[in-house]
């Protein structure tokens, strides 16, 4: 099988072959495709064989779309298009062609496909012609199947290819019955295709937005290359698969805005690979699927998130660090499970990053050390320290095995217990005993604590003693004292300090003195005086106090204020608890220093002196002085609580309430009570000071004035202090003394004056006026029950009432209803109610109700009844919710007798068997609705139909085979007979039956006119000539005819008659005569009924004819209306004639049977007498009427003969007109035909401008005018396809500038969004730098501390001492020192120490001698003591500094994430957050500064230490010394070991703070760039939209100039189309002239 294969796409398709002229064969596709010769080539099958391909091969997938072939020869009988996506390694078929599909494919479905995946056979594409340039089409995705998802997954599949393959199975042998090698035979068959365009694009699954060549492949522009150029992280030649290391989501195409692009695997850093896995795809909720291969630096996990074992999660590093697993270091000595450690922190499950698994009784992170209260660290032992035995417990220590570990955990040194190597306890610094199980005097509480117990701090005053519970710390409190140091009165008691002691001077007898009374401030200010206010003292006078209350013999400051008031303070030297000691002594220089009594002597308050006063003395003073605690005794009417204040006693006051007990009213206040005292508020102007009675809060008046507050005028006056007289018209006495507002005013009068009438009330009470106040009448008044108004006014003309009618009411007495209310409001009891009109009317417009009835007047929206409720007749639906719609009613099957549709439901009333809503459907199995009459049953015959239903318009049952009729109980069509026997054919003449049925039972046919027969092939009897072809007899036939029918019948009818006389006698033989005769009667009278329309005729044609004057073309219709009215007029009058000459006939008959009659009279009485008379006289009043009938009946023949003859008239003077207008009519046709002959002759010309080929008139492929088509795929010069054309650019110009302006919109979105981000950020910017700077505040507090507390470090220093590596020398040479003598000789040799001792005489000298050293060595001991704490106190600064610096941490977190989202302020927001770290770096420094200090610190100690050993006389009080040391040395360097430890965290800490921020300053610099970058894109698409719509604009023109063109086109044609409807208009109603 030859095949053709292709390489390449063109642009928008795979590549076409070119269009050449003169034809040249070519036999390879490629050759083809690509030749460069402007004859036209096409591509040939091999001669005379049937089965042939052409493949097109493509290098990668492509998404295919359509397919066009054009054929040089005859198209395919039969073939198939093909398709692989497997580079061939698979085929499927797309679509089968075939002339004769059931026979070129048998089984496979034709017609239209219904799914896009349906296999089809069509066959349009294959018939014989034309003979060339025949096309095939072919869409893969059929225009009219609806696609629901362009982006299936069937829809992808159908589209992509990689390879296409023709199959062409059957050629058009053009009447060949056989193809064999004959030469004629193969020159004649063969396939040869000009053009073969495939047309598609590149597929990349929506991951590329262009495709570039493969290596090697040349780039040419008029190609589409199938090497994708993939983004969204995908690769391959389609973009068919995720990049490497982008697994963590399945690969999927893009999806409109749905990009699907492939996740990059989270594996922190720790791996370069990675895979897909479903199953965790879908365990973790379609979220994430990639699973990290070959995880680095100790990790693993499907994102490397764990440590292997052995290895741990540094808690202080990132996950994604390289060192976050940390080997676990784990002491072998005290560990378990091989050592291995917890790889990370879960606290709900107990697991903290590496924490080795330690023996029982060993502890620490690492197993290293002993657990408090155990010693003796051993690798062998399995618990790993050891404990006493409980064995020996009870057993004397001289019989335990080794030293036990008895010591108090509580108590003993860093809770440590006893010493991991010796057993010996260490105390802490206020524990005490043996076992360091107690705690020192004056302390409690055994616990955790660095100093083990807590000193009792008893309040010095507030306790009996500094003595407390060693276990709770409860002091001995005195009277009326609580807490656990008696510093706090008790709940409802208070501390009586030096304000208590103030004495005012009305506790003072008095000579010559005077009562200055002072106003407390108005602006706020605090009063320094108590009481009214001062005592005015004058010479010689004096006052007196007396003093009670002094608890406790001393010394005391008598304290006169200026203000009334003296004052007992007491001296704070003369108080046991400020002197005695060196810390007494501090308590009182604290005392002095903050001058705690001045505040006193300056009439300060309690709340105003310093913190430290009241806090550490004033308390204590004030227990001491008092011996307890004094009951706070508030007022319960001038206090809030029964509480007090702790300090003072003063309760907390109600409003304008003073004293301590809150028990009276401040000055210038009355009213004591529940809610405090009032302020006097007394007049300025009326009163002589603001001072009032406390109990009434009267003010002390001026002269003629009067009032509480003395500040209101006489009774009856106002305006205080120009009083004036009140207004009130003499209706009220007194008015208000500020506004003169008038009080009670009488009469029914109201207002400010009362000038007005009260409500209910009219007149005109002014004392001008004198119009008393008086009832309304409207039309009663209200005590009457019959008043309709509220209120009424006076007419200030009428001075009549004018009443303000309720609503519904209306009148100058409200005495009528108001529009849309009714009633009887002028009778008493009656009233107006409104109209209920089911909102089914205008409120605006009066007279929607009856005003006495209430009965709507003027319902709307289809409504009526009494209340509008119910839809007018021939309407329906809700009238209560204006829903009232016309009644729709099937004219057909609706019962007209009945008029409307049911009011509520709109059912219709139907004729019988119809139904439905609006009567428009027969009922089951009926039909006929169009009767008028309701519907038919169909009567299908059960036998011959297969249902009882048949249609419902013309009653056809669906017939069973071999059955007809309607019903179905006949023969089928054309065939008569018995269904259920025989049916026999009509075969009926077709050229002389009228239809080809016959009669269904006698078989015989329905005859045209003059044709007869049982076939309808001869002619019938009056008629001559050869069927069909026959003539009328003519008239003397027809009159012969009718008188041998006439004969016939009369003699049947005598015979009938006589035989009838046998059975029914002489009377009733002629009765059917009788009957025929007035049958005949009434057909005569008919028929002169009939002959009445003729002068209707005449009179429509004689205004026919007065109008052909006016329009020739109507005039010559309507005249062939009258001719052929004419004729049925002279018909009418022919067969009025001949039925007159019947009637004349039938007359005479009737004549001659009467004679008979008479004649047979005489024979009818012989045999009925009374019945022949009867007879008789019936028949002769017959005949009379008959004989009336017949006279009338010539009457209106005459009429008829009359206009007859008017009628021949008019057609004889209208003819000549009639025959003139023929003649004009004959020359315009005779032009009409000349210019439809030119447009004929230039329609080639339109059509070639129109439509691109010049039909005559049509064209095969591009039509013309009246083809019903123009234009098509290969017609693009013509006018249609440019229009087209263009109208499509101008589309696809406006949805591209939609989609520009949206893209432009959302970018212009995305900047404004991007504006507010940067804006928000700059403010977290701005507070994370606030919390910096304030950081940075602290953090330099801090160092000024630090610097200060090294001064005194330094300062104290300075004095010479010994130096650490001497202390540790001479603990090494003790520790090394060997004691070769056993215990017994150590006793031995102490017993003869002792003697020695004894011996000696001169013990106090030597006593003496060294007592200097040893006080000197204590002096120093206590010297190192205070160093450590300082130490201590500097070990806690720097603490304070590192939680500072976390602080400072916290603050460039927040930074940070301030960094992330700021863009504009990040360089100021580096440059603080670099300014922090260099102060902080500075404080680093100082910190290191200060270890150093401590370091020599340390030397220092252990210098003092040695000196102190040297001085030492014995050897175990040497020991003892040195060991004591060295703990303390030890101490320090832990310390200072721990400082420098957190300083090397902080610093780690801040490295990688500054990391971060680093990085963060980098994305946002990076982020700046990208929005930068965004703004310049979206520059440069603005731009380009620029030049779009210039070339839209231009476009615009271009179109505009086209529907110019197309318009002037449209005018001619409408002028062409106008006078081809005359003409036409013309030959359709022109007449010939000839009758």
């Amino acid at each position: 099988m030859p095949e053709a294969r292709g390489t390449h796409l063109s642009q928008h398709a795979f590549p076409s072959f070119p269009h050449t002229r003169p034809p040249r064969r070519c036999q390879d596709v490629e050759g083809c495709a690509r030749t460069g010769t402007r004859r036209r080539s096409w591509w040939q099958s091999e001669n005379g064989k049937e089965d042939s391909s052409v493949r097109l091969d493509l290098e990668a997938e492509f998404h295919f779309t359509h397919l066009i072939i054009t054929f040089r020869t005859f198209r395919p009988s039969a073939m198939l298009i093909e398709r692989s996506f497997d580079f061939g390694k698979t085929w499927k078929v797309y679509r089968y062609f075939a002339y004769d599909c059931n026979e070129a494919f048998p089984g496979i479905p034709t017609g239209p496909p219904s799914a896009i995946n349906d296999v089809v056979c069509e066959s349009r594409y294959s018939a014989v012609e034309p003979s060339t340039e025949g096309e095939v089409i072919f869409r893969v995705l059929a225009p009219n199947i609806e696609i629901e998802n362009p982006y299936s997954e069937d829809v992808q599949n159908l589209l992509k290819i990689t390879n296409l393959r023709v199959n062409f199975t059957k050629l058009h042998t053009l009447g060949d019955q056989l193809l064999d090698n004959r030469r004629e035979i193969k020159e004649k068959y063969y396939y040869a295709i000009y053009e073969m365009v495939v047309r598609g694009s590149c597929s990349c699954y929506g991951h590329a937005s262009r495709c570039l060549p493969l290596p090697g492949v040349e780039d040419r522009p008029d190609m589409v290359h199938g090497r994708c150029e993939c983004t969204h992280n995908t690769k391959g030649l389609n973009c068919e698969e995720c990049e490497d290391f982008y697994n963590d989501l399945p690969w999927r195409p893009a999806i409109e805005k749905e990009s699907n692009a492939c996740k990059k695997c989270n594996c922190n850093n720790h791996a370069t690979r990675c895979h897909f896995d479903p199953d965790v795809y879908e365990s973790s909720g379609r979220i994430s699927g990639g699973v990290c291969d070959d995880c680095a630096h100790n990790t693993y996990g499907r994102n490397c998130e764990q440590c292997i074992p052995y290895y741990y999660q540094d808690p202080a590093r990132d996950i994604r660090d390289a060192d976050i697993c940390q080997p676990c270091n784990c002491d072998t000595r005290g560990s378990i499970d091989d050592a291995i450690c917890d790889s990370h922190t879960d606290v709900p499950a107990g697991l903290l990053a590496g924490r080795c698994h330690c023996k029982t009784n060993v502890d620490g992170l690492k197993c290293d050390h002993c657990k408090a209260g155990y010693w003796n660290f051993t690798a062998d032992n399995p618990e790993g320290c050891q404990e006493i035995a409980e064995d020996y417990k009870n057993q004397p220590r001289s019989e335990w095995p080794q030293k036990p570990c008895t010591c108090h955990l509580l108590g003993t040194l860093n809770n440590a217990g006893c010493n991991v190597l010796t057993g010996e306890c260490s105390c802490k610094r206020f524990v005490t005993g043996r076992d360091c199980n107690q705690c020192l005097p004056q302390h409690y509480g055994l616990s955790e604590h660095p100093d083990g117990c807590q000193p009792c701090s008893c309040d010095r005053g507030g306790s009996l003693d500094n003595n407390c519970d060693v276990l709770s710390g409860q002091c001995k409190c005195r009277p009326h004292v609580t807490g656990r140091r008696c510093d706090t009165p008790e709940e409802g008691y208070y501390l009586y300090c030096e304000e208590a002691s103030l004495y005012d001077f009305r506790q003072s007898r008095l000579s010559n003195c005077q009562v200055v009374m002072r106003e407390p401030y108005r602006d706020g200010r605090d009063t320094t005086w108590t009481g009214l206010g001062f005592m005015r003292v004058f010479e010689g006078s004096y006052l007196e106090f007396e003093i009670e209350n002094i608890e406790t013999s001393m010394e005391y400051d008598l304290v006169i204020r200026y203000e009334p008031q003296i004052m007992l303070i007491p001296k704070a030297e003369r108080l046991p608890f400020y002197s005695g000691s060196s810390e007494l002594d501090d308590l009182r220089y604290e005392f002095e220093r903050y001058r705690c009594s001045e505040g006193f002597y300056d009439g300060q308050k309690v709340e105003n002196i310093p913190e430290i006063c009241r806090k550490n003395h004033f308390g204590s003073i004030g227990f001491y002085v008092y011996g307890q605690a004094f009951a706070c005794q508030c007022d319960g009417t001038g206090s809030y609580s029964s509480i007090c204040s702790s300090m003072g006693g003063q309760c907390d006051c109600k409003p304008n309430v003073v004293g301590r007990r809150c028990d009276r009213c401040a000055p210038g206040t009355f009213g004591f009570g529940p809610e405090g005292c009032k302020p006097c508020d007394c007049s300025p102007v009326g009163a002589l000071d603001n001072f009032c009675d406390q109990q009434t809060g009267q003010c002390k008046c001026r002269p003629n004035t009067y009032g509480r507050q003395c500040n209101e005028c006489q009774p009856g006056f106002w305006n205080f202090p120009n009083c004036q007289r009140c207004e009130c018209n003499g209706h009220a006495d007194t008015c208000d003394s500020y506004s003169g507002i008038c009080h009670e005013c009488r009469d029914n009068t109201t207002g400010p004056n009362c000038a007005l009438c009260i409500e209910g009330f009219y007149g005109d009470p002014r004392l001008e006026v004198g119009i008393a106040c008086r009832p309304c009448p409207c039309p009663g008044t209200v005590d009457s029950g019959h008043s309709f108004a509220d209120r009424c006014t006076l007419d200030p003309r009428t001075k009549d009432v004018i009443c303000e009618c309720a609503d519904g009411y209306a009148g100058s007495r409200c005495d009528v209803c108001a529009d849309n209310y009714f009633g009887n409001p002028e009778v008493p009891g009656g009233q107006c109610e409104s109209c209920d009109c089911s909102n089914n009317i205008d409120i605006s417009r009066p007279g929607n109700c009856d005003a006495r009835s209430g009965e709507c007047i003027q319902c709307l929206f289809n409504t009526f009844g009494f209340n509008c409720e119910r839809c007018r007749p021939g309407y329906y639906g809700d009238a209560l919710n204006q829903q009232c719609r016309e009644c729709v009613c099937n004219i057909l099957g609706t019962n007209q007798t009945i008029e409307f549709c049911d009011h509520e439901t709109g059912q219709c009333p139907c004729l019988p068997n119809v139904l439905g809503l609006e009567c428009d459907r027969c009922a089951a199995n009926h039909w006929k609705i169009a009767s008028g009459m309701g519907c038919e049953p169909c009567a299908c015959d059960p036998v011959g139909s297969f249902s009882e239903q048949c249609n419902e318009f013309d009653g056809q049952c669906q017939c069973r085979p071999g059955f007809g009729g309607r019903q179905c109980n006949q023969c089928q069509t054309n065939f008569f007979g018995n269904p259920r026997v025989e049916c026999l054919p009509c075969n009926c003449n077709p050229e002389g039956s009228e239809t080809l049925q016959c009669n269904h039972e006698t078989g015989h046919c329905e005859c045209r006119e003059g044709i007869g027969g049982v076939k309808c092939d001869e002619c019938a009897r009056g008629f001559t000539g050869r069927a069909p072809y026959c003539q009328t007899c003519g008239e003397c036939f027809d009159n012969w005819d009718l008188i041998l029918n006439d004969l016939r019948e009369r003699t049947e009818a005598l015979i009938a008659a006589a035989g009838q006389i046998k059975q029914t006698g002489a009377t009733g033989a002629y009765s059917h005569e009788f009957e025929s005769m007035e049958e005949k009667i009434a057909d005569v009278q008919n028929i002169l009924l009939t002959a009445n329309l003729t002068s209707q005729n005449l009179a429509s044609l004689s205004s026919l004819i007065s109008e052909l004057t006016d329009n020739l073309t109507v005039a010559a219709s309507e005249l062939q209306d009258l001719e052929h009215g004419v004729d049925n007029t002279t018909q009418r009058i022919s067969l009025a004639t001949n039925a007159l000459a019947d009637l004349r006939l039938q007359a005479e008959e009737l004549k001659n049977q009467a004679g008979d009659l008479k004649e047979k009279a005489t024979k009818l009485q012989e045999a009925n007498v009374e019945g022949a008379l009867n007879l008789t006289r019936v028949a002769g009043e017959r005949s009379r009427v008959a004989q009336e009938k017949v006279e009338l009946t010539q009457v209106i023949v005459g009429e008829s003969r009359r206009s007859r003859r008017r009628t021949e008239n008019l057609l004889l003077h209208a003819l000549d007109r009639f025959n003139r207008t023929q003649i004009k009519n004959a020359e315009d046709l005779a032009e009409m035909t000349d210019m439809l002959d030119e447009m004929y002759r230039g329609i080639p010309d339109l059509n070639e401008q129109v439509c691109d080929r010049r039909g005559d008139p049509c064209d095969t492929y591009c039509g013309g005018a009246g083809c019903g088509k123009c234009g098509g795929l290969s017609c693009n010069n013509g006018l249609v396809n440019t229009a087209e054309l263009a109208l499509k650019f101008a589309d696809d110009a406006k949805e591209m500038l939609k989609k520009k302006e949206a893209s432009v919109d959302e970018l212009l979105r995305g900047i404004s969004g991007a504006k507010r981000q940067s804006d928000v950020a700059s403010d977290l910017a701005q507070m994370a730098y606030d919390l910096a700077f304030s950081s940075r505040n602290l953090t330099d507090s801090y160092k000024a501390r630090i610097t200060k507390l090294l001064e005194e470090i330094e300062e104290y220093f300075s004095t010479p001492g010994a130096k650490p590596q001497e202390i540790r020398d001479l603990a090494e040479e003790v520790l090394s020192i060997v004691i070769s003598l056993e215990p017994e000789q150590i006793t031995d040799l102490a017993e003869k120490i002792t003697l020695a001792i004894e011996t000696l005489t001169n013990i106090n000298a030597i006593i003496d001698a060294t007592r200097n050293d040893l006080d000197l060595a204590i002096q120093l001991k206590e010297r190192a003591d205070r160093a450590k704490i300082k130490a201590e106190g500097t070990l806690g600064v720097a603490e304070r500094v590192v939680e500072a610096l976390t602080e400072a941490s916290a603050a460039q977190d927040a930074a940070e994430q301030a960094i992330v989202q700021a863009s504009d302020d990040i360089e100021a927001t580096q440059t603080h957050l670099t300014q922090i770290a260099s102060e902080t770096s500075v404080a680093q420094a100082k910190a290191n500064s200060s270890l150093r200090e401590v370091q020599d610190l340390e030397r220092r100690v252990e210098s003092v230490k040695l000196q102190y050993i040297i001085n030492q006389q014995h050897l175990e009080d040497t020991t003892a010394a040195v060991n004591q040391a060295d703990l303390k040395a030890q101490r320090a360097a832990n310390d200072a070991k721990q400082l420098e430890d957190k300083y090397l965290i902080v610093e780690e800490k801040l490295q990688i703070k500054f990391q971060a921020a680093e990085e963060a300053r980098r994305r946002a610099e990076e982020l700046r760039k990208r929005a930068n970058k965004l703004a310049s894109e979206a520059q440069v698409k603005l731009s380009m939209l620029k030049e779009m719509e210039v070339i839209f604009v231009k476009n615009e023109v271009i179109l505009e100039d086209y529907e110019e063109e197309i318009r002037r086109m449209e005018v001619s044609m409408e002028e062409y189309h106008e006078y081809i409807s005359r003409k036409t208009e013309f030959y359709a109603t022109c007449q010939s002239g000839r009758r």
